[in-house]
């Protein structure tokens, strides 16, 4: 039980250290604060979040111990889900590309750790699946960390996107939209989770509105 602590914690750090990190770096990348990444990064996160739904209901989030022939469909799923998750982090990029300049301080701090938590989502997933898929499940192992880093990052992208939302909804910013889809992300991820839905279908979600909003947006703005 400590070691399963210490791996959480670890990965809870790590992603918070990832998001200061872009913090600091986010104003000063140029593209961010141009317009003409809107839209193709807008439709790359719809494309991920349709291609993970698509994922779900073809293949199914199944289960499998490895060795199973359960196994090798649950592993093929999971790897194309690291990439999926990838383009879906395109459609948090054209929210923060789209408004980033407007949101406060602290607002854009959260937002760098929201990309944080979401491309650890998306790095676990693919560590696990591609470099440690051998490994046993329930040992202090690489493995556990990866998934460490996926639970961790779904974790602090909920709590991100709930504070965000918060915001936004009390300022009644003309990213209005945003706000309720923020804020209905996490009860969303938590009442799915107790359906015992796809870990993976929030993310699909949450990124198809996002990426969607983001394009509708830019196109308000001319």
């Amino acid at each position: 039980m400590f070691g399963v602590a210490v791996f959480l914690a670890t990965a809870v750090l790590l992603i918070f250290l990832a998001g200061l990190a872009l913090g600091k770096l986010l104003p000063s990348w140029e593209w961010i604060h141009q317009r003409r990444f809107i839209k193709p990064l807008g439709v790359m996160g719809i494309l991920g979040g349709l291609g993970a739904i698509f994922l779900i209901l073809r293949i199914g989030d199944t289960f499998g111990f490895p060795g199973s022939s359960d196994y090798l469909i649950y592993e093929r799923f999971n790897r194309s889900m690291a990439f999926v998750l990838g383009f879906q982090l395109c459609a948090i990029l054209a929210f923060v590309s789209a408004n980033f300049d407007q949101l406060r301080p602290f607002s854009q701090k959260v937002a760098a750790v929201l990309l944080a938590g979401w491309l650890s989502m998306g790095i676990g997933t693919a560590v696990e699946f591609w470099l440690f898929s051998g490994l046993p499940y329930a040992e202090l192992n690489l493995r556990s960390f990866s998934f460490s880093l996926f639970s961790m990052g779904s974790l602090i992208v909920g709590i991100s996107m709930l504070i965000l939302g918060i915001g936004i909804l009390w300022r009644r910013s003309a990213t209005l939209p945003f706000g309720f889809i923020f804020v209905l992300y996490l009860p969303l991820e938590v009442a799915l989770f107790i359906r015992g839905d796809s870990i993976f279908l929030t993310p699909a979600v949450g990124a198809l509105l996002i990426g969607l909003l983001a394009i509708l947006q830019d196109m308000r703005r001319g």
